[in-house]
């Protein structure tokens, strides 16, 4: 096994760790650079992937989101990064898609789905 692969080699390794432990999807996400991080492999070979998805975390869960002002709205992890930045890292969109993120789930008033949403092109 390359050290390379190892998941104490990612950045942040600790905080991701911290993040699953909590179950707290927005943090992990936060410190997961790309998909690829997910193969990484601790040093009994299980995959990160493999971690989260024997954890408590539910990708498609929706959680209470605070914007400042009192303002607070139940969205998924999905939902979160498609309303903050429409444009955001196509990685950031990798990443939760193999997760298990529900690409299905309505994000607008209008019914759209992140699929609508880059079918019509943004």
């Amino acid at each position: 096994m390359q050290n390379r692969n190892l998941i104490p080699n990612l950045p942040n390794y600790k905080k991701i760790l911290a993040a699953i432990n909590d179950n707290d999807c927005q943090k992990l996400l936060f410190y997961l650079e790309s998909r690829d991080d997910l193969n990484r492999v601790d040093t009994d070979g299980k995959s990160l992937l493999t971690i989260i998805k024997e954890s408590e975390i539910n990708i498609n869960k929706t959680m209470p989101i605070e914007y400042g002002a009192g303002i607070v709205i139940k969205q998924t992890p999905l939902e979160k990064l498609m309303l903050i930045d429409p444009d955001f890292a196509l990685e950031k969109l990798k990443v939760l898609l193999k997760l298990g993120a529900d690409v299905n789930q309505v994000i607008d008033c209008n019914g759209n789905s992140v699929l609508h949403f880059y079918v019509k092109g943004k």
